[in-house]
C-alpha cells in the first residue's frame, strides 16, 4: 500500500516523495531539539513549521526532506510524504541546510486538512525520522503564545486510501 515503510508500519514514511540520503550529520550522532509550532489553518487547508535547534558545539548537517511520524491514541497515522508544492524540482538529497552551534533550521508543513472528519480530541504527538533507517525523534508541540493547541493539532484523517497527504519542505537554515 502506497504510504507505507518498507516493513509496513503505519504511519511510516515511504513510497512516493521520498528523497533517500537525507538525515543529521554532525554532532557526535546527537540531534538537535525538534518543536512544530506556527500552526496556521484559517485558509482551509494547514500549515506549521518544523524547527531545529542547535545546542551541539559543532556543525550540523540536515539533509533533504525530514519525515514525520504523526501518533494518535497510541496508534501512528498512515501518512503519505510528498515534496512542499513548488519544491517537487528539489530532489537532490545532498540539499538541506547546514545547522551551526546555536543556529536554527526550518521545514515547512502543509496538508489538506480534514477539519470535523478528523479526531480532534484524542491527543496526538509527533516524531521526526532525520536519516534513513534512523529511529524517529521526539517533537515538541509548540503552542501559540496567548493560546493553547487543540490536544490533535494535526487535521489529519487515519485510513484515508493510500495514506493522509503531508507535504514536507526542505531544511532551510535561518538567518
Amino acid at each position: 500500500m502506497p504510504g507505507r515503510g518498507p516493513a509496513g508500519g503505519r504511519g511510516r514514511p515511504g513510497g512516493r516523495g521520498r528523497p533517500g540520503g537525507r538525515g543529521a550529520q554532525g554532532g557526535a550522532g546527537r540531534h538537535p531539539p525538534l518543536s512544530i509550532g506556527g500552526w496556521d489553518g484559517v485558509t482551509g487547508n494547514s500549515y506549521a513549521v518544523l524547527r531545529a535547534h542547535s545546542v551541539a558545539t559543532e556543525p550540523c548537517a540536515l539533509r533533504g526532506r525530514p519525515e514525520l511520524v504523526i501518533t494518535q491514541g497510541g496508534d501512528p497515522i498512515d501518512l503519505r510524504h510528498e515534496p512542499l508544492a513548488g519544491e517537487e524540482h528539489l530532489q537532490d538529497p545532498a540539499l538541506g541546510a547546514v545547522l551551526e552551534p546555536g543556529a536554527t533550521a526550518h521545514a515547512a508543513l502543509f496538508w489538506p486538512g480534514y477539519r470535523t472528519a478528523a479526531d480532534q480530541e484524542t491527543p496526538q504527538s509527533a516524531e521526526v525520522i532525520l536519516a534513513e533507517g534512523a529511529e524517529p525523534v521526539p517533537v515538541l508541540l509548540e503552542t501559540t503564545p496567548g493560546h493553547g493547541i487543540d490536544p490533535a493539532p494535526f487535521d489529519l484523517k487515519d485510513g484515508v486510501n493510500g495514506g493522509a497527504e503531508i507535504q514536507v519542505g526542505v531544511w532551510v537554515s535561518e538567518g
